[in-house]
């Protein structure tokens, strides 16, 4: 499951660099609950978006599938969340 997130985290991370995204894990050995990935605009923060992931899906897939949207908001000055539910 770790070799997923990784392969998933630098795979979207190359495509998207006008944004900068963080990943925060609360156990830093467990990285398939707890954690919330945060997307940063370049600029000033204007607003906050917060995404919330299908039931059973983690939030690397919900950002995989919204990365337009994602870029979007980050080139607009939106921070955006995707939380682990």
């Amino acid at each position: 499951m770790k070799t997923f997130v990784l392969i998933i985290f630098f795979t979207t991370t190359f495509n998207l660099l006008a944004q900068k995204v963080e990943y925060t894990f609360e156990y830093p050995n467990d990285s398939t609950k707890n954690f919330y990935i945060t997307i940063l605009p370049k600029n000033q923060i204007k607003g906050s978006l917060i995404l919330l992931p299908g039931f059973g899906e983690l939030p690397t897939e919900t950002f995989i599938e919204t990365e337009m949207l994602c870029k979007f908001a980050s080139e607009n000055g939106y921070i955006t969340f995707i939380p682990a539910l």
